[in-house]
């Protein structure tokens, strides 16, 4: 047991007892539900790894995040670019007077991986979905730029931050 009476684990969820596995809140790392879910998964099929995982405050407006922000990158000694694109730029946004808020993208300077993202704003809590997917299988600006996204919808305001990253905004002035 560790600090707090919480049971160790290796990268796949195993304890110190043979055949005995451990997940969810009596683990280490953040108390969510989808967390105890993918360690369930994943501890069977490969190492587990928490930066993938989104956290989100359902208040109002929502709030999301995945990865690191600008500042742990930072830390970490990770050049970072951050790309936001605001709400009051997005069409469905607007219709749905939900003009405030953001989606911020942390890519690496160095080829624009994206390690991180955060969203502020209306159905924070879905957008965040395509945003985890794109830190845990190594996706770039670029890949999530080219990927067409329907119009008008919340979602596309992520290839709008990719494309802000990129330096090619169509719906802001950069």
């Amino acid at each position: 047991m560790k600090d707090r009476g919480l049971i160790e684990i290796d990268k796949q969820c195993r304890t110190n007892v043979p055949n005995i596995y451990a997940i969810g809140d009596v683990v280490p790392g953040p108390q969510l539900a989808h967390k105890a879910f993918y360690e369930a998964i994943a501890g069977h099929l490969s190492e587990i790894d928490y930066i993938g995982i989104p956290a989100v405050v359902f208040s109002d407006p929502e709030l999301a995040t995945v990865g690191y922000t600008e500042q742990q990158a930072k830390d970490e000694g990770i050049e970072v670019v951050a790309a936001k694109f605001p709400y009051a730029g997005n069409g469905r946004a607007l219709s749905l007077d939900s003009t405030d808020g953001f989606v911020k993208l942390v890519t690496r300077q160095e080829d624009g991986l994206v390690i991180g993202a955060q969203v502020a704003g209306a159905n924070a809590s879905d957008i965040i979905s395509e945003l985890g997917l794109a830190v845990e299988t190594g996706m770039s600006t670029d890949d999530i730029a080219m990927t067409i996204h329907a119009h008008p919808t919340l979602g596309e305001m992520t290839m709008e931050a990719a494309e802000v990253a990129l330096g090619t905004p169509i719906h802001i002035i950069k």
